[in-house]
């Protein structure tokens, strides 16, 4: 995997604030073969030529093609600086046919591109060793929450895990390899088509998932890669930003209800890569610093059991039920039970909304025997309901005192 040459990427931000970085030593005498704008021709193309490509180089900061101790080809406007007026020139000349002007203590040999020789000069390019430095920066990674508060999931589900990144101010990102590790204890399987991602991964070249059991994953552990690269969109937030969602689906297991788990972490991939971030230019990957919050997975409830709330065990639907979901319309002061952002247990009907319908439901159920139907999003995993509650009942999230009628329960 590849990365951006921080030291040169530093020096090039301190040349375009205004100061020239030609080496007071060099002397006009010799001539060097350059065309200004051909800002990566430490590639060794030929012929010389001025690309789109080469303004990214520049501005990322790419290893720099030396002559005398200057970035002569970087050096658009022709006054032997480099500073933010060539990063000017170079743009104007692809949206105006601005000019293309030599510095002239580094005169090229070539007055023109049309009169370059068919074949390039021995030892092309003419560049000294760049001096690098690997990058000190870390990238941040996050798998799940920023908080490292833990994943909320459900059993026999879906589940989404957010992936956010920070970079430092020197990291330009177009490549990746992510391999995400899940113990299959907990994780049932990647749900690769549900993946989601987000800008500017949405707008790169390639991604592409391989998924790997064990080995070379410890025992009972497996991974996916997922590896994305691009040619010219970098990937550059220096706050936390979310890139993706990597969906699994959670075991069948009734009895994991109320644990915490860390069942997600780094995976492995059988040619030995490495999880690792870098840029296009193929020198130095970024250090990396990942957190990764665990999985806590819900406790089940029974529809019409709408003061769950208040922990009464076992799960049942009492004539207070019906006093209480009443008072959620009318905005008496009850307090919501939340899976997930939804009043799972007051949609009593099965449509995943909480309408007036749900109070129908629900007094047809203590008058003439009606049904008690979950909403299939939320699908509760007993019969048979346990003798003891588990730890922690009942399964809700912070209460929403006086809350609104929910429009719509499908959250997930």
């Amino acid at each position: 995997m590849r990365s951006v040459n921080v030291a040169c990427f530093a020096a090039l931000l301190c040349a375009i604030a205004g100061s020239c970085i030609i080496n007071p030593e060099a002397k006009a005498q010799e001539t060097y073969e350059y065309l200004p704008g051909d800002v990566n021709m430490a590639y060794g193309n030929w012929p010389p030529v001025v690309m789109p490509d080469d303004v990214l180089y520049f501005l990322s900061g790419g290893p720099p093609c030396l002559l005398d101790g200057f970035w002569a080809s970087v050096d658009i406007n022709g006054d032997c600086c480099i500073t933010g007026g060539d990063v000017t020139a170079l743009v104007g000349y692809f949206v105006d046919g601005g000019g293309l002007s030599y510095c002239p203590d580094y005169e090229s040999m070539w007055p023109t591109p049309d009169e370059l020789p068919d074949d390039p000069p021995p030892d092309w390019p003419p560049c000294e060793a760049p001096p690098l430095e690997p990058p000190e920066d870390d990238v941040f990674i996050w798998f799940g929450n920023l908080d490292e508060s833990p994943i909320i999931a459900n059993i026999n589900d879906r589940v989404c895990v957010d992936v956010y990144i920070q970079t430092p101010n020197s990291a330009y990102i177009a490549d990746m390899h992510i391999p995400v590790g899940i113990e299959n204890q907990y994780i049932d399987d990647f749900l690769t088509a549900d993946h989601q991602y987000f800008y500017p991964l949405t707008d790169w070249d390639n991604i592409i998932t391989r998924q790997f059991g064990s080995p070379p994953n410890p025992t009972g552990w497996s991974s996916q890669s997922i590896l994305a690269f691009d040619s010219s969109v970098w990937l550059h937030f220096e706050t936390p930003q979310l890139i993706m969602k990597i969906a699994v689906q959670t075991v069948n297991d009734p009895e994991l209800a109320g644990n915490t788990v860390q069942c997600i972490g780094i995976g492995s991939h059988p040619d030995g890569w490495p999880f690792c971030v870098g840029d296009t230019l193929g020198i130095f990957d970024y250090p990396i610093t990942e957190y990764i919050s665990p999985v806590f997975f819900n406790y089940p409830y029974l529809p019409g059991d709408v003061n769950m709330a208040l922990g009464i065990w076992p799960p049942q639907c009492i004539g207070g039920d019906v006093t209480y979901l009443v008072g959620y319309f009318i905005g008496g002061g009850q307090e919501s039970c939340l899976l997930t952002g939804f009043w799972a247990s007051a949609d009593i009907n099965g449509d995943c909304l909480i309408i007036g319908g749900d109070v129908t439901a629900l007094v047809g159920y203590f008058v003439a025997g009606g049904n008690l139907v979950p909403c299939p999003d939320y699908e509760p995993v007993w019969p048979p309901v346990p003798e003891e509650a588990p730890a922690g009942w009942p399964n809700c999230e912070t209460p929403v005192i006086n809350s609104e009628v929910i429009p719509t329960g499908r959250g997930k």
